[in-house]
C-alpha cells in the first residue's frame, strides 16, 4: 500500500482479499508497526452504501447494514462538526435527521425559533431533579418554543424554575416557551 496519500478508489470486490493473518500498514501513520487483523467473524454482506464523500465521490461515507433486530449504521466523517461549521442552511441537518429517522431515534425534545438551526436544547437527571439546558447558539435574540417528548419526560403543565434569575417560567402540555438574548444559556429545573 502506497503510503502517499488516501486511497480514493472503490473496490469493486470489499473484503475479497482479507483473511485472518493478513497484515494492514496504518495509512494516517506510515511509521506505525502494521497491525493483524481481527477474525473476521459474522460477516454480513448484505450492506448498503447511502452516502460517499465529495472528494471524488468514491469514497464510501455512510454504510447500513443489519445487525440483530434492527439496523447498524456508520458514518465515516464528523456530521456533527460539519453541521457547527457550515451551519443549518448547508443541508446536513438534512442528513443528521435522515440518519436518526432511519435508524427510528425519536428527538427528546422539539424546537421551534426565530432563526431554526441555532438552538440547542439539553436534558439532564440528576438524582430526582430534571434540568433543561436551552443554549442560544445565534449572536441574535431568539424566542424559542421548546416540547419535551412526554415518553422522555412528562412535564405536564406547571413551571420550570431559572436557576440563573430565580425566576419561573410557565410550562403547558410538556412545553415553554423562552425570550432568549443572543448567546443566551437558560437552565431551569423542571418543576420547582
Amino acid at each position: 500500500m502506497n503510503n502517499a496519500g488516501p486511497d480514493t478508489s472503490l473496490s469493486r470486490k470489499p473484503l475479497a482479499d482479507l483473511r485472518l493473518g493478513v497484515f494492514l500498514p496504518s495509512s494516517h501513520q506510515p511509521t506505525a508497526p502494521e497491525t493483524p487483523l481481527a477474525p473476521l467473524t459474522g460477516l454480513n454482506t448484505k450492506a448498503q452504501v447511502i452516502g460517499v464523500s465529495n472528494v471524488n465521490g468514491t469514497r464510501n461515507s455512510i454504510v447500513v447494514n443489519d445487525y440483530g433486530n434492527g439496523k447498524a449504521i456508520y458514518v465515516g466523517t464528523s456530521i456533527g462538526l460539519a453541521y457547527e461549521n457550515l451551519g443549518p442552511s448547508s443541508g446536513v441537518n438534512k442528513l443528521i435527521y435522515g440518519v436518526l429517522n432511519m435508524a427510528k431515534v425519536q428527538p427528546y425534545a422539539e424546537v421551534d425559533s426565530t432563526t431554526p438551526g441555532y438552538v440547542e436544547v439539553r436534558l439532564l437527571r440528576s438524582g430526582g431533579d430534571n434540568l433543561i439546558f436551552v443554549i442560544n447558539h445565534s449572536h441574535s435574540d431568539q424566542v424559542v418554543r421548546v416540547r419535551v417528548n412526554p415518553a422522555v419526560l412528562n412535564m405536564g403543565n406547571g413551571t420550570v424554575k431559572d436557576l440563573v434569575t430565580g425566576l419561573s417560567v410557565g410550562m403547558s402540555s410538556n412545553t415553554i416557551q423562552l425570550k432568549l438574548r443572543g448567546r443566551q444559556v437558560f437552565v431551569g429545573l423542571v418543576g420547582a
